[in-house]
C-alpha cells in the first residue's frame, strides 16, 4: 500500500465521525502554501504590474518571523503530545507557546511569510496571493477544526477562544 493509499484510507477511516476536522481537500497546508508562494513568484515575474509597496529588507524580515512562528507552532504541537494534522483527532489543548497569542500559529507564519514575499517583490499578485491563501487556509482548515476542538475538548476550548484570537 502506497503512503497517499494509507493516508486515504486513514482519513477515511476517522471521516465517520464528525470531531474529525477533514478539509474538503486533498492538500495540507503546507501544500498549498508552497502552491500560493509559487503562483505569488509567478504572478510577480508573468504580470509584471506596477511596484505598489516595494522595501526588501522588511519583506525578508517578515520571512524569517513568519517561518520562525510556523516552525514554533509546529514544534509546541508536536512536543504537547497531540497531532499536527488536520485530519486527525486532537487529544490536547495546546495554550503555550504562540498560542498564548493566537490559535492558529502555524497557518498565521504561513501567512506572513507570503506577505513578506509580498513586499519583497513589491508588485500586486504576491498581495493577493497571500489574501487568498488566508482566505483558503479559513475556508478550508480552519472552521473545521475550531469545530472538531470545541466538539472534542469542550469547555476549556470555549474558555480559550475566549481568551485569544483566532489570527491576531
Amino acid at each position: 500500500m502506497s503512503a497517499a493509499e494509507a493516508r486515504r484510507s486513514e482519513v477515511a477511516a476517522e471521516a465517520a465521525d464528525p470531531a474529525i476536522p477533514l478539509a474538503p481537500t486533498r492538500w495540507l497546508p503546507p501544500q498549498l502554501f508552497l502552491l500560493y508562494g509559487l503562483a505569488g513568484v509567478v504572478f510577480h515575474f508573468a504580470v509584471r504590474g506596477p511596484l505598489v509597496l516595494r522595501l526588501r529588507w522588511p519583506g525578508g524580515a517578515l520571512l524569517v518571523i513568519g517561518a520562525a512562528l510556523t516552525l514554533w507552532g509546529a514544534y509546541t504541537v508536536l512536543h504537547s503530545g497531540t497531532t499536527i494534522l488536520p485530519y486527525r483527532r486532537t487529544t490536547a489543548l495546546v495554550e503555550r507557546g504562540p498560542f498564548r497569542l493566537t490559535r492558529n500559529p502555524m497557518y498565521l507564519g504561513m501567512v506572513v511569510m507570503l506577505l513578506g514575499s509580498a513586499l519583497a517583490l513589491g508588485t500586486v499578485g504576491p498581495w493577493f496571493v497571500a489574501v487568498a491563501l488566508l482566505a483558503t487556509l479559513q475556508w478550508r482548515f480552519v472552521r473545521h477544526e475550531e469545530r472538531a476542538l470545541e466538539y472534542a475538548l469542550g469547555a476549556p476550548y470555549r474558555a480559550y477562544k475566549r481568551r485569544v484570537r483566532r489570527w491576531l
